[in-house]
């Protein structure tokens, strides 16, 4: 079977150390795309922060968010949307409260946390969204279950330690994972991006077998060993690439286009561009 879906995570796989597309992987892109490869871009991200991205590439497709949770059709039209119950939503705010960890809250395209300090504006440096401080304990002022809840800790000890806690305690209640090495994200217990992806293959007409999904996080896993194809870029972690079909280059050194050339081909000039 062949394949004729390629999916995309966007940061440290698509999109380079400076949040930009790699260049090669941008042209290799829109060569495969003119072939008739349709291209889908599934992130942990926001939908504000990932449509940029989608719209330089010209891609049309639905677009993944928040690692499943919410999808769009290429118009920006919501197509689906599994937030986390309100009820264990205020259980995870009341543990971060206790435990003094920075929370911040998404409800779709909308941010909110406690308090702007130096963690949660960094965060809002980095996700280019901002965010709306409340003031006051998350559990008393948020009364609409949450698209996403989002963990800021940076020492990896602690990270560590609050994931493991954290699944012990919601393990068959919540999905506990990982995007980047300062994040603890949580969405509801059936949200992947490979259920997403099983969700859109129903409405789209595509199966397993026709799809190639390219990512580095262990938010990236479920749809790594979902997909025909799943590739990891060398700068994922070990756990990610023991799980992967194939290894391509980092996301520095054109690993997505790298991988591209080698499922469906290119001329030799293309390949050293």
């Amino acid at each position: 079977m062949e394949f004729k879906l390629v999916v995309l995570d966007l940061d440290d796989t698509l999109l380079r150390d400076d949040q930009t597309i790699e260049p090669r992987a941008a042209r290799t892109i829109k060569k495969f795309k003119d072939e008739g490869i349709e291209f889908m871009i599934a992130t942990g991200r926001a939908y504000c922060t990932a449509l940029p991205f989608q719209r330089e590439l010209k891609i049309d497709s639905p677009i993944i968010c928040h690692n499943g949770a919410f999808i769009l059709d290429g118009d920006g039209r919501e197509l689906y949307h599994k937030p986390v119950a309100l009820p264990l939503a205020r259980e995870i705010m009341n543990f971060c409260h206790e435990h003094g960890l920075e929370l911040c809250i998404y409800n779709k395209d909308s941010l909110y946390f406690r308090r702007r300090n130096e963690q949660t504006a960094g965060y809002e440096r980095t996700s280019g969204i901002v965010g709306e401080p409340v003031h006051r304990p998350l559990a008393e002022v948020m009364d609409s279950p949450p698209t996403k809840m989002l963990i800021l800790e940076e020492d990896r000890r602690r990270q560590e330690h609050y994931i493991a806690r954290l699944r012990d305690l919601y393990s068959c209640r919540l999905n506990i994972t990982t995007s980047k090495s300062h994040f603890i994200e949580v969405i509801n217990s059936s949200v992947d991006k490979s259920e997403a992806l099983k969700y859109l293959g129903n409405h789209m007409d595509f199966e397993p077998e026709e799809v190639v999904a390219m990512g580095n996080g262990f938010n990236d896993l479920g749809m790594i060993d979902w997909a025909g194809m799943g590739i990891a870029v060398e700068n994922a972690p070990a756990g990610i690439k023991n799980s992967a079909d194939k290894i391509t280059a980092s996301n520095e050194e054109a690993g997505v286009a790298r991988a591209l050339q080698s499922l469906f081909g290119s001329s030799d000039e293309e390949q050293e561009a």
